[in-house]
């Protein structure tokens, strides 16, 4: 198991949100620039695709199942 832990300072998550900000804007420039097409994930079908892949693997791991 594993915790993310946000240490950044104020002045850091401020200027990483300014970078986040600019390059989004550049992003943007060139998307109408070159007339690239957006393509679209939506976030709960990944979720659910990862859970699913977790939870099979919680339940293989059982002692039932691994006696072979």
């Amino acid at each position: 198991m594993f915790e993310v832990i946000n240490d950044l300072t104020d002045e850091q998550r401020e200027k990483v949100l300014s970078l986040l900000t600019e390059a989004l804007d550049q992003i943007r420039v060139s998307l109408e620039c070159f007339g690239l097409e957006i393509r679209r994930e939506c976030v709960h079908q990944g979720l659910a695709g990862h859970f699913s892949i977790f939870w099979t693997i919680l339940e293989d791991s059982r002692a039932a199942k691994l006696e072979g």
